[in-house]
């Protein structure tokens, strides 16, 4: 529960007028001896003495809660998310309007909305909270477009009773609620056709590598299998020649590399203007890789804290490794600062015997070629996104 706080108002120069005309008023009463005087005074004195408790008190017991968490949405998808306001005070809130801010990542589908400052969108509901009472309002948040946004600028308006001005509570404490909205796949063909044949940890049926180190098994000896793999002591007991079997394995991952720089006829460096659909092409390979049961990390040449410098995941592979890197592209904002896409691939080429099959998104530089070509001579394989218009598919460098 988030407690409400009172924003200073103009109201203490009301209550204090009221209190000279009645002390004015007494003043009169006394002078001319009107009984009437005194009653205008006592009148005039009791409302403003009501007028201070009121806006002293009112919303000062006034708790707010919403749904702690991350909430992952895809765009199109629709989210409800209750808000309850609690009133621990006797004093009942009429005719008021609560109002929050989000980002253009999600737009509210119940109440009132206008446009408000960079890209902030208010709702506006109306809200009347009895004394010594809860009230649930639910929102619905449907997703419009990737990115991520907090519930903010909470603020109750709500009339004086005893003045004709607002009083405005507001909630410094942020909810704990975020909306999540991940990049929508595009469809990238050709896709199915990736293969690769190298030694790694990836248990395969069919491989032309076995782990030494993990024997699964045994199966009778033939002519062709050497001494060393003869297993002594299951051919005692079986009477017959045993030769062990190994788990077969290769790597099978993924290095997901996406190019966000761009450069000016001048040489100045920026984010490319295709940047939504670079991360799109990237949701849908990590889509396609988890389908595939193949482990696979991401590279992206965006500044980021850590020893790297840059964001990058390690691999992983299922659903929860899946989720970890649609939550890291919705982060992705065009206004981030660029890091050097030399510098990454500097980065990578250090460990380059660990990244066997590298996607290759975005632009591809003169400058960069030779990194490119340096690495399928050491035998990793190259792949590039082409893209016509909309049509998106993959070719090997």
């Amino acid at each position: 529960m988030i407690l409400f706080q009172k924003e200073q108002s103009s109201t203490k120069k009301q209550t204090a007028l009221l209190i000279d005309i009645g002390i004015i008023c007494i003043v009169f009463g006394i002078m001319f001896d009107r009984s009437i005087l005194y009653l205008l005074a006592a009148f005039i004195l009791a409302f403003g003495l009501l007028t201070i408790l009121f806006n002293r008190f009112v919303g000062t017991k006034l708790v707010m809660d919403a749904d702690k968490g991350v909430f992952q949405m895809r765009p199109g998808d629709q989210i409800e998310i209750p808000l309850t306001f609690e009133n621990h005070s006797k004093i009942p809130i009429q005719n008021g309007w609560f109002t929050f801010a989000t980002n253009a990542t999600v737009k509210e589908q119940n109440f009132k909305q206008t446009k408000g400052v960079d890209d902030l969108t208010i709702t506006s509901l109306p809200l009347s909270i009895p004394g010594t009472s809860k009230v649930v309002v639910t929102c619905a948040f449907k997703a419009e477009r990737r990115g991520v946004t907090k519930i903010s600028h909470l603020y109750y308006t709500f009339p004086n009773m005893f003045s004709f001005e607002n009083i405005t509570l507001q909630l410094h404490t942020l909810p704990a609620t975020e909306l999540v909205v991940y990049p929508e796949a595009k469809s990238v063909h050709g896709l199915e056709k990736i293969m690769t044949h190298y030694y790694g940890n990836n248990r395969a049926p069919i491989s032309p590598f076995e782990d030494l180190s993990e024997n699964i098994g045994t199966r009778n000896y033939v002519m062709s299998d050497s001494l060393q793999s003869v297993h002594w002591k299951a051919s005692a007991k079986m009477q017959q020649l045993q030769t062990k079997t190994f788990e077969r394995k290769w790597d099978m991952s993924w290095t997901i590399v996406i190019n966000t720089e761009e450069f000016s006829r001048i040489g100045n460096a920026y984010i490319s203007k295709k940047l939504e659909d670079y991360l799109s092409v990237a949701t849908q390979l990590c889509y396609t890789a988890t389908q595939q049961g193949l482990p696979f990390e991401l590279h992206i040449n965006i500044e980021s804290a850590g020893s790297v410098g840059y964001m990058k995941t390690s691999k992983g592979e299922g659903k929860i490794h899946l989720k970890r890197l649609l939550n890291l592209l919705a982060r992705v904002k065009s206004s981030d600062r660029l890091y050097s896409f030399r510098k990454l691939l500097h980065q990578l080429n250090k460990q380059i015997h660990q990244h066997r099959t590298i996607i290759y998104i975005g632009e591809v530089n003169v400058h960069d070629l030779s990194y490119l070509h340096a690495w399928k001579k050491k035998g990793t394989q190259v792949f590039a996104i082409q893209d016509t218009e909309d049509l998106y598919w993959i070719k090997r460098l």
